[in-house]
Parts: structure tokens; sequence; C-alpha cells
């Protein structure tokens, strides 16, 4: 018997959970337009969405019963961390930080383009075909809602003020 009796899946929502928490907390310190204020989708909403759908999700996967069959497995907290792909994690975390640094600068369609292709490439999917077939169409739809329907104004990055592209 170990003191700590804890399943693989369990540790991954335990993380999950404190980083929702410390993202919806984070929600509270994006300033809003003093117009901004009473409306009732605001530039908070989307992440504290996020943030409670995260701690929903992971609540759930602390509370309900493991699905795997658990005869003969180590359910140590040592057992729980191996065999994950730590490599992966790591070169999405930089990735993740990539994003987040170029963003201002080639703007959010071509960073959340490239950001995608990266992901999903790391992830493990090698068809350059289904990189760009999956995430050209989504970056466009999500700008186009997020630009037309929500009137979001998202900058196309200070590269394409410096070429005269955009005034």
């Amino acid at each position: 018997m170990t003191l700590l009796n804890i399943h693989k899946d369990r540790v991954g929502a335990f993380l999950f959970l404190v980083f929702s928490i410390a993202y919806g907390i984070a929600t509270f310190n994006i300033e809003l337009m003093f117009y901004a204020e009473e409306e009732a989708f605001t530039a908070r909403t989307l992440p504290f969405a996020l943030s409670v759908g995260g701690i929903v999700a992971s609540m759930a996967m602390l509370i309900l019963p493991p699905v795997s069959n658990s005869e003969g497995k180590d359910f140590s907290f040592s057992g729980a961390l191996k065999g994950l792909e730590w490599k992966k994690v790591g070169l999405l975390a930089v990735t993740m930080i990539l994003y987040g640094l170029t963003i201002k600068i080639i703007g959010f369609i071509l960073s959340t383009m490239i950001f995608l292709m990266a992901g999903f490439w790391i992830l493990g999917e090698r068809r350059v075909k289904y990189l760009v077939l999956i995430s050209v169409p989504l970056v466009l739809a999500f700008w186009a809602i997020m630009t037309k329907l929500l009137e979001v104004y998202l900058a196309p990055g200070s590269l394409f003020y410096f070429l005269g592209v955009v005034k």
C-alpha cells in the first residue's frame, strides 16, 4: 500500500485544475475599456468561460472513477508520472511561448496558423496537406467570427505596418 494512491489521469486532472484556477484568477487582471465594463461580452468573458470549463472538466476527472482496468497497475505518485510524454509537453510549452511572442509581430492569423501546424506536427501529424487543410480554414473561420460577428479588433501585426501593407 502506498501513501499516495493516485492514477495517471488524476495527476493530469489535478495539474489542469490548478492551471484553470490560476487562469480564472488571471482573467480578472484583463483591463476593460471604460465603455465595455457594462457589456455582456467583454475581453474577460471567453477566458473566464474557458477557466470554468477547465475547472468542471478536471473536477469530473478527479471525482469519477478511472476508465481503464486497474488490475496490476502501479498507482503510486511516481508510477503515475512514468510513461508520460514529457518531450511533447515541453515542445508544446515552447511553441505556446513562441506563439505569445510572435502574435504582436506577425499578427493573429499567421501566428495562429503556424502555432496550430507546429502543435499538430509535435503531436504526430506529418502530412503537410492535412496540416494546412485543418489550420488555415480553422484560423480564418475563428478570425471571421471574432472580427466580423463579435466585432473584436485583432491587430494585423507590427510587421505588416513596417512593410507598409497595412496603414
